[in-house]
């Protein structure tokens, strides 16, 4: 599937076969964590899938696919075993060299954070994993750790449209 996706440009195609590449991504995120704990993902395919599904928002699939919600699901999943530290990937300056990506990871961490919810079909699976302080915590701190554009204008938002949430974290 990177592979697939690593050789798409940097706008959606239109392409049948490009579609289909994103919908595997998409349905295997479901088939993964939204299964009712059916099923149990390890820490590696977290992971993998978590960075597909960026390349795949880095090449203008996000909103319409809901993959800040279904990568906050990724990341949460897996937050015990420190999946945190993957935002690195989603904070990189280069995946977010478009607006576009910005604010879909923007969303993704805000999603981790338990302030924001807007993705249809997934707000049940997202929200059923309450947002512990533990892993508030964690993604804080990942955030705080990766210096970037995007992880700056992040804390900007943070602190200008949720204040009481971050004096609620002195940490």
């Amino acid at each position: 599937v990177r592979q697939s996706l690593a050789a798409m440009g940097e706008a959606v195609s239109g392409k049948q076969f490009d579609q289909e590449v994103v919908n595997l991504l998409r349905e295997g995120v479901r088939v993964f964590y939204m299964a009712g704990g059916a099923r149990s993902p390890t820490h590696a395919l977290g992971e993998a899938l978590l960075r597909s599904i960026l390349a795949a928002m880095a090449h203008g699939y996000s909103e319409t696919e809901r993959f800040p919600a279904l990568a906050a699901m990724v990341v949460r999943t897996h937050i015990s075993a420190g999946s945190a530290t993957w935002l690195r990937y989603a904070l990189d300056d280069e995946l977010c060299a478009r607006h576009a990506v910005v604010r879909s990871v923007t969303e993704l961490v805000m999603q981790l954070l338990g302030l924001e919810s807007s993705a249809y079909g997934v707000e049940a699976a997202a929200q059923s994993s309450r947002h512990s302080e533990v892993a508030v915590r964690a993604v804080l701190s990942a955030l705080a750790e990766t210096r970037t554009r995007t992880s700056d204008a992040i804390w900007l938002s943070l602190c200008l449209n949720d204040g009481e949430f971050v004096a609620s974290h002195p940490d």
